[in-house]
């Protein structure tokens, strides 16, 4: 039970990291601020 929770919490800190990298890619891709990509819906699941 201790052992599933603390993998629980490593994994969804892991995705949570995930999402932040793959955001901050994103954002990262086009220097002008008006003409930004959209995140795909995907990648928020």
């Amino acid at each position: 039970m201790r052992k599933a929770l603390f993998q629980s919490k490593v994994l969804r800190l892991m995705a949570s990291l995930a999402l932040l990298a793959s955001l901050m890619s994103v954002n990262t891709a086009c220097f002008m601020f008006f003409h930004q990509p959209k995140v795909p819906d995907k990648l928020n699941k």
